[in-house]
């Protein structure tokens, strides 16, 4: 006999304060349509400190922050779990993220994609319903690359953040548009530091690639734009879901 699952998922909740405790007109049907869902879904942009926590010296554009009884709040409408790796994760630091952590688990809400380590970070939670199990896995790529949470190793317990994936960007030129980019980036010396790593053996230069700055250039027939994902993050990524797939009816 098939399953049948039903979903409620939210984008962004961005929520700086607390949610009406007496429900207004139109909270009521809000709350009813979360709630009719089994699995119950949103991305948490908030992270919710203690007192005196330090700000990190970079935000998600802002450093957002708010009540811990915010994530009541998001109980009583009906969340049942969350993804909360977004640009807002480590606004505060460790500090902060390990603060959110601890009142997300006391409201017994199923997170993903923060850990105290990468393994942690990445792995997939898993909620029982009551026609089976739903693996979740959280990712962000927009991410200061300071917060991607760090692998643990024998000599190191890894370090706090988040499951991000990291990319790059590689513009297709033509071949006059190269050679002008290539002079341009010989006399401004905008790649001195990068040709001092790949000289003392830190970056091995290999491509047919031509990086500008932070970007990549390859000569191509047409105008053209790839994306290209860190192999890396992706065969992480593809292994936690083909472990939520073993282990869980829906991912």
């Amino acid at each position: 006999m098939s399953k049948t699952f039903s979903f409620t998922a939210t984008g962004d909740s961005f929520i700086s304060r607390r949610l009406p405790a007496v429900l207004y007109e139109g909270f009521q049907s809000i709350e009813d349509l979360i709630k009719s869902g089994e699995f119950r879904f949103t991305n948490f942009e908030m992270i919710t400190p203690d007192n005196n926590r330090t700000p990190s010296a970079v935000s998600g554009g802002t450093w957002a922050n708010a009540n811990p009884d915010v994530i009541k709040d998001l109980r009583r409408y009906g969340f049942n779990s969350i993804a909360w790796a977004n640009n807002h994760t480590l606004d505060f630091l460790y500090d902060g993220l390990k603060s959110t952590k601890y009142y997300l688990e006391r409201e017994n809400m199923i997170h993903a994609g923060v850990g105290t380590n990468l393994a942690e970070a990445s792995e997939p939670k898993y909620i029982e319903m009551k026609e089976g199990r739903v693996g979740l896995i959280g990712i962000t790529t927009t991410f200061h690359e300071t917060w991607k949470a760090g692998e643990q190793r024998k000599d190191g317990p890894g370090r706090p953040g988040v499951n991000g994936v990291s990319w790059k960007n590689i513009y297709g030129i033509s071949e006059e548009e190269m050679n002008v980019l290539k002079n341009i980036g010989e006399k401004t010396g905008i790649n001195a530091k990068r040709n001092l790593d790949i000289l003392e053996g830190f970056i091995d230069e290999s491509s047919n690639k031509y990086v500008f700055g932070s970007d990549e250039f390859e000569v191509s027939e047409e105008y053209c734009k790839k994306t290209i994902m860190n192999p890396s993050d992706m065969n992480r990524i593809i292994l936690s879901i083909q472990e939520a797939k073993e282990r869980a009816d829906y991912v």
